[in-house]
């Protein structure tokens, strides 16, 4: 494997830069942790050989002139010192970083992002309760970003022997970067006709699944924007997705699917099914007259949790499918605090 995919954490870099600068301070201290909130990373120092907390304090814009950012916060507080470094739009809450400072994540774990409490959110698939997701924002909110960072997070924690991926995006190539995945059972669907037959498939794969008392592999359908499925002419494709539904979570077959507010009066019982997580843009934005693309309200039962969605560059799309077809597995390397939004 190249070097390029085993670069080190970005948490660690910057752990290390602070480091470095606080030494040339003559301010020698150990800095470690990286927990990742909404809008900052706060690192706890721990000074070394006699060096004063009261001056490390003292020297916070110039450690942040040193490391390229602006409005870095340096604490005493209960716990010993800390620093709170602001996110950069782009950087920390890209999805290769946060997979590289996750612990071992386990296979059919899908990674979202950051919650607003500054913990990572996961999805286990494996989890009758988080089996499926249902995403419904209007258009330009993000949501076929969070499709595309649930299903590389997939394929980074899955091997091709546990989970396959179909996908549909009808008009549009926004999860086209899954062709060039192992985990694709085929090309990606951009028009009706195809896409029809691969729900037809995947229908019919469940039901023999169900005779069979198959659950494995795991099979996950990705679409981006259920809209055309309201058409009535997709009568029969709407049918065989409802079916999936219906029996997924006995037979290891899944949906991840994404479609524009408000959801149509045709797809509302999509989230009446078994393991069902629902997805909308986070309220409290608009009531504010904000508007956080890309944060959400995850809904699972009454378990409720907000999260700012981890997104792929061009680049890191290319990079990540390089991982993934060279057989990289997220393991983890600086752990964070994660939760699993499971209950």
């Amino acid at each position: 494997m190249g070097e390029s995919f085993l670069q080190r954490p970005y948490l660690d870099r910057q752990a290390d830069s602070i480091e470095r600068v606080l030494s040339l301070l003559d301010l020698p201290a150990r800095v470690q942790g990286g927990q990742v909130g909404s809008h900052w990373v706060r690192y706890h120092l721990t000074p070394v050989s006699g060096t004063r907390a009261d001056k490390v304090v003292q020297v916070a814009e110039e450690v942040a002139e040193a490391i390229g950012v602006s409005g870095l916060r340096i604490a005493e507080r209960s716990q010993g010192l800390t620093i709170d470094v602001p996110l950069q739009q782009g950087t920390e809450l890209r999805l290769l970083p946060l997979l590289h400072a996750l612990p071992g994540l386990s296979a059919s774990t899908a990674v979202v992002g950051m919650s607003i409490e500054g913990r990572p959110l996961l999805f286990n698939l494996t989890k009758p309760s988080t089996w499926n997701l249902l995403v419904y924002a209007p258009k330009g909110y993000g949501k076929s970003e969070l499709i595309r960072t649930l299903m590389m997070s997939l394929a980074l924690t899955s091997r091709r022997s546990q989970l396959s991926m179909l996908g549909i995006d009808i008009g549009g190539r926004e999860l086209a970067v899954l062709e060039s995945l192992p985990h694709a059972l085929t090309d990606l669907a951009t028009e009706p006709k195809f896409a029809e037959e691969i729900l037809t498939w995947l229908s019919e794969e469940a039901g023999r699944r169900l005779v069979a008392g198959v659950s494995s592999p795991h099979l996950v359908l990705l679409i981006d924007d259920l809209g055309w499925l309201a058409d009535k002419r997709e009568e029969h494709a709407l049918a065989a997705l409802k079916h999936i539904g219906q029996v997924g979570v006995d037979v290891g077959v899944h949906f991840l699917v994404a479609t524009q507010a408000p959801l149509p009066m045709t797809l509302r019982d999509l989230a009446d099914h078994r393991g069902v997580v629902e997805v909308v843009p986070d309220e409290n934005a608009f009531l504010k007259g904000k508007t956080s693309v890309g944060r959400f309200q995850f809904t699972s039962n009454a378990d409720v949790s907000i999260a700012d969605v981890a997104w792929l560059s061009l680049r890191d799309l290319n990079t990540a499918s390089k991982l993934a077809v060279a057989g990289w597995r997220a393991t983890g390397m600086s752990p964070l605090p994660a939760i699993e939004f499971e209950k």
